[in-house]
């Protein structure tokens, strides 16, 4: 039993922990990248962010899926033991204490147990939220005025949406709002619909995250942060998500005709300090924190001819960048693997269900021990220490691309690779087949 969940700690390693530590590299290598762009690139920033955010899930997924599929699985195995070499010539081998690996493959599980924890309790909560929204969404009532439809059409044509989109209110709403995939919505409070210059204002708005699909967008960076909110770059990401969002409107109002920033400005003060409670988490609005607002007001201050990318220069940007991150994320061949024994095993094996026979050493252990020899180099350096090699036992038995994972030079790494490299094995099998597996030996120098 207890190699059973040692096994299933390594699987969390390997296919969970392990992953997720490349993604964070690589976030963390974008994150840096994006914060020396301009503050006009808002847009480039808010889906750059989102591609980050999404390469996550589907890393870790065409991880497992990749290791699945693989069409020459190599079954990697960890030896409990190890041949120790001494400087007075005498080399024999020696029982390796594996409660190390066991702790490390074992907090490795209960941690991926935590964090499934965690991702549950969040999709109870982002459930919750959608219902929370169908509510919401009874609560909307169509607005009829011609003159506030025709308002609507305009901002819509100067973002290029030619799709129709339905202007609701509520007594409830009390910050515009953008929302719905197939049926694109904006939200407006009661107070605002007799107001013809802060209502176009306010709909150059959002327009703006219909044109651009934000909606879409915010509900997949929630999800991602449900799943993953415990990750601290996965929580910066989600907040400054959600700032370049709004900017990104900001800045796609301010290239509209006749936009007055003073007037702008004093909108968006007057929106984010009115009650944004009742409406959805899933809902895109207007309103943000004072921190966000302010830097928000700044930047538009700054920034007094706003243009963009081309989309499909974005596009294309973003596609790259979410492959880049994903094969990052998931086809690393530089995984690490634990492997814990069994109880009932010898000490020559390790528990491995998916071979039947372990490949075997012919000869035994004093095959390749007994070919050791201590460097002078080394002896001489006063070098000593553990040396980790890495090698692959073919359908045939022979040793292939030995490589030395951990080493300690003065020509012991060289030592254990000749020592290696001349053994021979007996294949191991699978369903009656043999089949490659990847072996690691570690040899020991010691001067006493």
């Amino acid at each position: 039993m207890s190699s059973l969940l040692t096994n299933a700690g390594a699987d969390a390693l390997v296919l969970f922990w392990w992953p997720i530590a490349l993604w964070t590299a690589a976030g963390l290598a974008v994150t840096g990248i994006l914060r020396l762009l301009p503050e006009r690139f808002a847009r480039e920033q808010y889906e750059m962010r989102t591609v980050a955010l999404a390469s996550l899930p589907v890393g870790i997924l065409l991880a497992a899926v990749f290791r699945a599929v693989s069409v020459k699985p190599l079954i990697v195995v960890s030896l409990p033991y190890e041949i120790v070499v001494r400087a007075n010539g005498t080399v024999t081998s020696e029982m390796i204490d594996l409660s190390s690996i066991a702790g490390v493959s074992t907090g490795s599980l209960l941690l991926a147990l935590g964090a499934a924890a965690v991702a549950t309790f969040g999709l109870a909560r982002f459930a919750a939220d959608l219902l929370a929204l169908d509510r919401f969404r009874q609560t909307l009532r169509a607005v009829e005025d011609p003159d506030v439809l025709d308002l609507l059409r305009q901002a819509a044509k100067e973002h290029g949406i030619r799709s129709r989109i339905r202007l609701v209110t509520s007594s409830l709403v009390h910050t515009p709002a953008a929302l719905g995939w197939l049926r694109p919505t904006v939200v407006v409070p009661e107070a605002l619909l007799g107001q013809r210059e802060e209502l176009r204002l306010i709909l150059l708005h959002e327009t703006a995250h219909l044109a651009r699909g934000d909606f879409a967008l915010d509900t997949l960076a929630r999800l991602v942060r449900t799943l993953f909110g415990w990750h601290p770059l996965v929580r910066h990401l989600c907040r400054t998500h959600t700032y370049w969002r709004e900017a990104a409107c900001d800045l796609a109002v301010l290239t509209a005709p006749l936009v007055d920033r003073s007037a702008y400005a004093r909108l968006l003060l007057a929106v984010s300090a009115c009650d944004a409670r009742p409406q959805s988490a899933l809902v895109a609005s207007m309103a943000a924190t004072p921190s966000q607002l302010t830097r928000r007001i700044e930047a538009m201050t700054r920034i007094q001819h706003p243009d963009m990318m081309l989309p499909t220069v974005r596009r294309s940007l973003a596609m790259i960048v979410l492959a880049g991150l994903v094969t990052f994320t998931a086809c690393s061949d530089s995984t690490p693997t634990v492997v814990a024994p069994a109880a009932d095993e010898p000490a020559a094996k390790v528990a491995v269900t998916d071979v039947e026979q372990m490949p075997e050493i012919v000869g035994g252990l004093t095959a390749i021990a007994g070919s050791i020899v201590y460097p002078d180099l080394a002896k001489k350096a006063g070098i000593e220490g553990r040396v980790l090699v890495e090698f692959v036992v073919d359908e045939t038995g022979s040793v292939m691309d030995p490589t030395v994972v951990s080493g300690i030079g003065g020509g012991c790494d060289e030592e254990a690779i000749r020592a290696v490299q001349a053994a021979r094995f007996t294949p191991g099998t699978k369903d009656g087949r043999p089949v490659p597996v990847k072996m690691t030996i570690p040899i020991t120098f010691k001067l006493q």
